[in-house]
């Protein structure tokens, strides 16, 4: 670099969304360390079929990199209880053979960090809360459709959501819309 010389990143504003359906379960106690870890008050949902989704909004800080903060949330319910809730995270996407090219260049991998609640329901009555959970997350995409500048296909991703009265397993399978757009 010679004096005087600057340097510019623009960020490329992206704004994605995923519609999906998951497999979830969630177990926990309620919030009171007085009922922590005693199996009487133990409430486990089972495997369960969820709905919901993710928003987020972020910007590519090169061809194969996204970074993006976001919100994802969903309802599920099993074994006579209902659980909902939802997380605010950031986002990392990379597309690691991109340089090869083609399809390849339309292969992404993504990890989520954040935080978020869960409420665990019999008849309206909490049962388990996850107030202030982490929430971590993994997954692969493929954005093989085009139109104009949006990008469109799978995504599968695994979500572990936990605090110390409860946790939470998602397995997502969706559909991803994304729209690129900038200078």
């Amino acid at each position: 670099m010679q004096t005087g010389e600057i340097v510019f990143l623009a960020l490329i504003l992206s704004c994605f969304a995923v519609f999906a359906v998951a497999l979830a379960s969630a177990s926990g106690y309620p919030n009171d360390v007085a009922k922590i870890d005693l199996p009487e008050f133990e409430a486990d949902t089972g495997l369960g079929v969820s709905n919901g989704g993710s928003l987020w909004i972020g910007g590519s800080l090169a061809d194969w990199m996204n970074i993006a903060v976001g919100f994802q949330g969903g309802s599920f319910a099993g074994n006579g209880l209902d659980a909902s809730g939802g997380t605010l995270h950031m986002r990392v996407e990379a597309f690691p053979l991109f340089y090869r090219g083609g399809a390849w260049e339309d292969l992404g991998l993504s990890f989520t960090a954040g935080t978020g609640n869960l409420d665990v329901q019999r008849d309206g009555e909490s049962v388990a809360e996850g107030e202030g959970t982490s929430a971590i997350g993994v997954g692969a995409f493929f954005e093989r459709l085009r139109f104009w500048q949006l990008s469109s296909g799978p995504d599968i991703s695994y979500v572990h959501q936990f605090s110390r009265s409860l946790t939470a397993h998602q397995l997502v399978i969706g559909w991803r819309l994304a729209f690129y757009g900038g200078p």
